[in-house]
């Protein structure tokens, strides 16, 4: 699966407006995020566990981070992925 992102993902044009959309759509259509990690996440950030400084991030910088695509990068190597079955996959990707 992560060779099949890479793949794709390696022939979009990064500087376009809509490729970080279009990232992010193609993933949500491959997989998605372990609930219980996600919400152990969201506390750590609130609680400033994430932060060498302990700086709390608040709901508010959270969706920023989310929006930009750092959290991805960032924060992705602490989530679980799930991979939806075959035909929804399918229709994922159609949609």
């Amino acid at each position: 699966m992560f060779h099949f992102e890479k793949r794709i993902i390696s022939t979009l044009r990064k500087k376009r407006v809509d490729s970080h959309g279009a990232i992010a759509d193609l993933l949500s259509s491959l997989c998605a995020r372990h609930a219980p990690d996600c919400e152990n996440l969201l506390s750590a950030l609130k609680e400033g566990k994430m932060s060498s400084a302990g700086h709390r991030h608040s709901s508010s910088e959270i969706a920023d981070l989310k929006s930009s695509g750092l959290f991805r990068d960032r924060c992705s190597k602490c989530l679980r992925k799930k991979l939806h079955p075959p035909q929804t996959t399918v229709q994922n990707l159609d949609d």
